[in-house]
């Protein structure tokens, strides 16, 4: 590949237009700039950092493990041929200019890299340029391991849900409405408690390990105790429990969300990024189940989700249109605010993320089931009694 200078760059996926000419031409310099910096011999004559770009041999390269300046160029151990289009385009687009600010539209645009932030968030470099509403360095498909806990958390969405929700008051604008944030979607959950303790199915056949923390039913009768090895979920999705003071069902009165406030909230969100730094934002969810009308999802099955209202929450199982683009088994009401698919699946493929990895979303699928990403890559219903990942997301500043 040879060297490329261009003066302006149209990104496929967004369409605006990158003007290289103008902002070199503004720092007093060449009205051209090179992609990336050229190296005539695998010793390198600068220090490159992971997630760099440089030319070897006329071909462009990534950096994979950090290159001190004077250090020997590897290929294929500390550095990795790019993927043309995709690379050059995330190069251009979302690296880019040194300096530039990149915005939480722009950098969702991104093809995924799936590279480890965790340093870079937690010295406070990341979360001060996220402040100001630059993203530049991080990206969907990112991921930081939690300081306390040693949960992984991907960055599903820049600005999750940055203006939206019902209210705009100025206690709301301090919050995820108004405040820029990531997206954090936890993968395997390492809570302190473990979610439940008991049966992997109704029907008994077998029990969840003391391993898998962050697994439980989608629903499970109010007197189900998670802590006994005996406990079992129910094939109900219907099911009533009291939340702020008000009786709800689907949802919004599941053992999942329940078990999701009481444990992953306060155990991994708060306890790996504090909890001043784990926004509050406002979501339509769930609040009521039919069980005589057909199912969003099959034609022959009844029970589907009824009522929503809006809620004060701080973490959320996803919907289905935000893994899969659309829905499949779930009704219309069960999407609400969470319509756009995350673009950690948009722009990447969800089996580099959660590999042979089965996790609910928040869809009543039925008036016994509930709706769930499979571990062989499948969109899937099964029986709400049935104990899987709960993989919710949090906005974190």
């Amino acid at each position: 590949m040879p060297n490329p200078i261009l003066e302006t760059y149209k990104h496929k996926k967004t369409g605006i237009v990158y003007d290289f000419a103008d902002k070199e031409a503004r720092a007093g310099k060449s009205n051209q700039t090179t992609l990336a910096p050229t190296e005539t011999t695998t010793t390198a004559s600068r220090a490159y950092a992971v997630g760099e770009y440089f030319y070897l041999e006329n071909t462009l390269m990534r950096c994979t493990q950090a290159i001190a300046q004077g250090g020997t160029i590897t290929v294929n151990a500390n550095c990795v041929t790019a993927i043309a289009m995709d690379e050059v385009e995330a190069l251009y687009a979302h690296i880019g200019y040194k300096g530039a600010s990149v915005s939480a539209v722009d950098a969702n645009a991104a093809p995924v890299l799936k590279r480890d932030i965790t340093n870079a968030f937690y010295n406070g470099t990341l979360r001060s340029e996220i402040a100001a509403g630059n993203f530049k360095n991080v990206r969907p498909g990112d991921y930081i391991i939690g300081a306390s806990t040693g949960t992984t958390y991907y960055v599903a969405c820049c600005d999750w849900m940055f203006n939206k929700g019902d209210q705009t008051s100025a206690a709301y604008q301090a919050q995820a409405y108004g405040t820029h944030h990531l997206g954090l979607m936890i993968y395997k959950a390492q809570p302190t408690t473990r979610m439940w303790a008991g049966y992997g199915n109704a029907d008994q056949s077998w029990t969840v390990s003391a391993n898998d923390k962050g697994r439980c039913p989608w629903n499970a009768a109010t007197t189900a105790d998670p802590t006994s090895s005996t406990a079992k979920g129910e094939n109900n999705t219907n099911i009533s429990r009291t939340y702020n003071g008000s009786s709800v069902s689907g949802y919004m009165g599941s053992f999942i969300r329940e078990r999701i406030d009481a444990i992953l909230l306060p155990e991994c969100f708060q306890a790996d990024f504090g909890s001043a730094n784990v926004l509050k934002f406002r979501n339509i969810n769930g609040n009521a189940v039919v069980t005589d009308k057909p199912s969003g999802g099959q034609g022959n099955w009844n029970g589907c989700t009824s009522g929503w209202g809006w809620y004060d929450r701080y973490c959320d199982l996803p919907s289905e249109v935000e893994v899969y683009g659309s829905r499949v088994f779930g009704s219309a009401m069960d999407i609400g605010v969470q319509c756009e698919q995350l673009p950690m699946f948009k722009n990447g493929n969800i089996n580099e993320f959660f590999p042979r990895f089965d996790f609910w979303t928040k869809a009543v699928a039925s008036s016994s089931s509930a709706a769930y990403r499979g571990d062989g890559g499948f969109a899937n219903d099964n029986v709400a009694s049935r104990a899987r990942w709960a993989c919710p997301l949090a906005c974190i500043k």
